[in-house]
């Protein structure tokens, strides 16, 4: 898909999803934490569109997810 192909979501926001939002906020969730979460849980079109948005956070989240060992403390 053509990157010009992509277009604004015309799904509505649920009752659901916005009280799961109140409390991602209420808990401080980072905004880029919040991006990588909804570029993990996205179907195909949603991960199109977010990945067009942030390319760099699709970069990193592959880089962390394909480095064996990175989350070891």
């Amino acid at each position: 898909m053509p990157e010009y192909d992509i277009h604004p979501s015309r799904m509505p926001l649920s009752k659901f999803d916005y009280r799961t939002s109140l409390r991602l906020e209420a808990g401080g969730a980072p905004f880029y934490a919040i991006i990588a979460t909804a570029m993990r849980k996205a179907d195909t079109l949603n991960l199109a569109r977010l990945k067009h948005m942030w390319p760099q956070i699709w970069e990193d989240l592959q880089v962390w997810y394909n480095t064996p060992g990175a989350l070891d403390d």
